[in-house]
Protein backbone atom coordinates (compact mmCIF):
# COMPACT_ATOMS: atom_id res chain seq x y z
CA UNK A 1 0.00 0.00 0.00
CA UNK A 2 1.36 2.86 -0.67
CA UNK A 3 2.38 5.96 1.42
CA UNK A 4 1.45 9.43 2.30
CA UNK A 5 3.44 12.26 4.05
CA UNK A 6 3.10 15.81 4.69
CA UNK A 7 6.14 18.56 5.89
CA UNK A 8 4.84 21.17 8.07
CA UNK A 9 6.73 24.24 9.12
CA UNK A 10 6.72 25.13 12.78
CA UNK A 11 7.80 28.63 13.85
CA UNK A 12 8.77 28.93 17.25
CA UNK A 13 10.05 31.58 19.33
CA UNK A 14 12.83 31.10 21.98
CA UNK A 15 12.52 33.97 25.19
CA UNK A 16 15.08 35.46 27.44
CA UNK A 17 14.90 32.05 30.03
CA UNK A 18 14.91 29.50 26.81
CA UNK A 19 11.81 28.96 26.54
CA UNK A 20 10.17 27.71 23.56
CA UNK A 21 6.90 29.35 22.21
CA UNK A 22 4.66 28.15 19.52
CA UNK A 23 4.33 30.97 16.94
CA UNK A 24 2.46 29.07 14.02
CA UNK A 25 2.21 25.53 11.79
CA UNK A 26 2.61 26.10 8.27
CA UNK A 27 1.49 23.36 6.21
CA UNK A 28 3.75 24.26 2.77
CA UNK A 29 6.84 25.88 4.19
CA UNK A 30 9.13 27.02 2.19
CA UNK A 31 11.82 24.98 0.82
CA UNK A 32 13.55 27.47 -1.30
CA UNK A 33 17.27 27.69 -0.30
CA UNK A 34 17.75 31.08 -2.46
CA UNK A 35 17.56 34.25 -1.48
CA UNK A 36 18.11 38.20 -2.76
CA UNK A 37 20.52 40.45 -1.38
CA UNK A 38 22.91 43.13 -2.76
CA UNK A 39 26.48 42.57 -4.07
CA UNK A 40 28.93 44.98 -3.56
CA UNK A 41 27.97 47.65 -5.99
CA UNK A 42 24.47 47.10 -4.43
CA UNK A 43 23.04 45.54 -7.43
CA UNK A 44 20.32 42.86 -6.48
CA UNK A 45 21.45 39.19 -6.62
CA UNK A 46 19.91 35.77 -5.61
CA UNK A 47 22.73 33.45 -4.05
CA UNK A 48 21.93 30.49 -1.84
CA UNK A 49 21.96 30.25 1.90
CA UNK A 50 24.23 27.97 3.34
CA UNK A 51 22.41 27.12 6.03
CA UNK A 52 19.33 27.04 4.49
CA UNK A 53 20.49 24.18 2.11
CA UNK A 54 21.90 22.04 4.96
CA UNK A 55 19.01 22.04 7.22
CA UNK A 56 16.25 21.85 4.48
CA UNK A 57 18.27 19.19 2.84
CA UNK A 58 18.55 16.82 6.10
CA UNK A 59 14.84 17.09 6.34
CA UNK A 60 13.74 16.91 3.10
CA UNK A 61 16.17 13.35 3.05
CA UNK A 62 14.54 12.15 6.51
CA UNK A 63 10.65 12.77 5.15
CA UNK A 64 11.89 9.69 2.19
CA UNK A 65 13.78 7.75 4.53
CA UNK A 66 10.28 7.61 6.97
CA UNK A 67 8.55 6.76 3.37
CA UNK A 68 10.89 4.14 3.14
CA UNK A 69 10.95 2.22 6.47
CA UNK A 70 8.48 -0.34 7.77
CA UNK A 71 6.06 1.69 10.12
CA UNK A 72 7.44 -0.99 12.80
CA UNK A 73 10.60 0.37 12.33
CA UNK A 74 9.59 4.09 12.46
CA UNK A 75 10.14 4.32 15.79
CA UNK A 76 14.12 4.11 15.62
CA UNK A 77 14.01 7.99 15.54
CA UNK A 78 17.79 8.10 16.30
CA UNK A 79 18.47 7.27 12.93
CA UNK A 80 17.14 10.30 11.22
CA UNK A 81 19.47 13.23 10.95
CA UNK A 82 17.46 16.54 11.24
CA UNK A 83 15.31 14.89 14.53
CA UNK A 84 18.04 15.07 16.34
CA UNK A 85 17.37 19.01 16.60
CA UNK A 86 14.79 17.88 18.67
CA UNK A 87 16.32 16.49 21.56
CA UNK A 88 18.64 18.53 24.31
CA UNK A 89 21.52 19.85 22.86
CA UNK A 90 23.52 18.14 26.11
CA UNK A 91 22.20 14.85 25.66
CA UNK A 92 23.59 11.67 23.10
CA UNK A 93 22.02 13.14 20.37
CA UNK A 94 23.29 16.63 20.46
CA UNK A 95 25.94 16.11 17.55
CA UNK A 96 24.10 17.59 14.87
CA UNK A 97 23.07 20.35 16.71
CA UNK A 98 27.00 21.23 17.46
CA UNK A 99 27.21 20.67 13.72
CA UNK A 100 25.00 23.05 12.80
CA UNK A 101 26.35 25.30 15.02
CA UNK A 102 29.85 25.22 13.95
CA UNK A 103 28.79 25.83 10.17
CA UNK A 104 26.84 28.89 11.10
CA UNK A 105 30.59 29.76 12.95
CA UNK A 106 32.40 28.96 9.95
CA UNK A 107 29.83 31.12 7.51
CA UNK A 108 30.92 33.90 9.89
CA UNK A 109 34.39 33.51 9.40
CA UNK A 110 33.80 33.50 5.49
CA UNK A 111 32.12 37.14 5.87
CA UNK A 112 34.61 38.36 7.79
CA UNK A 113 37.61 37.57 5.42
CA UNK A 114 35.44 38.52 2.14
CA UNK A 115 34.34 41.68 3.97
CA UNK A 116 31.32 41.57 2.48
CA UNK A 117 28.23 39.70 3.79
CA UNK A 118 26.16 36.84 1.67
CA UNK A 119 29.51 37.05 -0.48
CA UNK A 120 29.75 33.70 -2.71
CA UNK A 121 33.27 33.76 -3.37
CA UNK A 122 36.22 34.45 -1.18
CA UNK A 123 39.45 35.37 -3.39
CA UNK A 124 42.75 33.99 -2.44
CA UNK A 125 44.44 37.09 -1.45
CA UNK A 126 41.61 37.39 1.22
CA UNK A 127 41.93 33.37 2.14
CA UNK A 128 45.90 33.68 2.55
CA UNK A 129 45.26 36.17 5.09
CA UNK A 130 44.79 32.79 7.56
CA UNK A 131 48.53 32.57 6.98
CA UNK A 132 49.25 35.47 8.98
CA UNK A 133 47.71 34.94 12.07
CA UNK A 134 49.67 33.55 15.06
CA UNK A 135 48.61 29.72 15.86
CA UNK A 136 48.18 28.73 12.15
CA UNK A 137 51.43 27.41 11.05
CA UNK A 138 53.63 24.93 11.87
CA UNK A 139 56.61 22.78 10.46
CA UNK A 140 53.62 21.12 8.46
CA UNK A 141 51.75 23.91 7.55
CA UNK A 142 53.71 26.84 6.23
CA UNK A 143 52.26 30.30 4.46
CA UNK A 144 53.26 29.04 1.08
CA UNK A 145 50.35 25.78 1.83
CA UNK A 146 47.81 27.93 1.85
CA UNK A 147 47.86 29.15 -1.70
CA UNK A 148 48.58 25.07 -2.00
CA UNK A 149 45.18 24.70 -0.22
CA UNK A 150 43.27 27.31 -2.00
CA UNK A 151 43.79 26.24 -5.24
CA UNK A 152 43.02 22.54 -4.50
CA UNK A 153 39.72 23.33 -3.19
CA UNK A 154 38.77 25.59 -6.25
CA UNK A 155 39.61 22.90 -8.52
CA UNK A 156 36.49 20.95 -7.31
CA UNK A 157 34.39 23.92 -6.66
CA UNK A 158 31.72 24.85 -9.20
CA UNK A 159 32.78 28.19 -9.26
CA UNK A 160 36.69 27.75 -9.88
CA UNK A 161 37.43 29.71 -6.70
CA UNK A 162 36.94 29.07 -2.90
CA UNK A 163 32.94 29.25 -2.01
CA UNK A 164 31.64 28.16 1.60
CA UNK A 165 31.62 24.59 1.01
CA UNK A 166 35.40 24.72 0.04
CA UNK A 167 36.27 26.81 2.50
CA UNK A 168 34.86 24.09 5.09
CA UNK A 169 37.12 21.80 3.20
CA UNK A 170 40.31 24.41 3.41
CA UNK A 171 39.73 24.32 7.12
CA UNK A 172 39.55 20.84 7.43
CA UNK A 173 42.85 20.33 5.46
CA UNK A 174 44.02 23.70 7.51
CA UNK A 175 43.48 21.90 11.05
CA UNK A 176 44.07 18.34 10.07
CA UNK A 177 48.06 19.94 9.81
CA UNK A 178 47.75 22.17 13.04
CA UNK A 179 46.56 19.29 15.26
CA UNK A 180 47.64 15.74 14.96
CA UNK A 181 44.49 14.02 16.98
CA UNK A 182 42.01 16.23 14.11
CA UNK A 183 40.69 12.52 13.38
CA UNK A 184 39.80 11.64 17.01
CA UNK A 185 37.34 14.76 17.37
CA UNK A 186 36.98 16.70 14.54
CA UNK A 187 34.32 19.15 15.87
CA UNK A 188 36.08 20.13 18.62
CA UNK A 189 39.35 20.67 16.60
CA UNK A 190 37.84 22.92 13.52
CA UNK A 191 36.00 25.03 16.97
CA UNK A 192 39.45 25.44 18.47
CA UNK A 193 40.36 26.68 14.99
CA UNK A 194 37.88 29.08 14.78
CA UNK A 195 38.46 30.22 18.19
CA UNK A 196 41.89 30.91 16.84
CA UNK A 197 41.32 32.47 13.36
CA UNK A 198 38.45 35.13 15.07
CA UNK A 199 41.08 36.08 17.67
CA UNK A 200 43.84 37.15 14.81
CA UNK A 201 41.17 38.70 12.44
CA UNK A 202 39.56 41.21 15.28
Amino acid sequence: DGKCFHILGVDIIIDENLQPWLLEINANPSLNIFFETKDEKNKDITIESPIDRYVKTLVVEDAIKMILQHREELDTIDSFGSYRLVVRTDGPDSSLFSEISLFYDVQKVFEKLSGVRFKIILPSIKFIKLSRIPGMSNEKLTPADFDIIYQKVSRISEHNQMDIYGFIIALEMIAKALYPSFEDDKSYYMAELLTVINSGLK
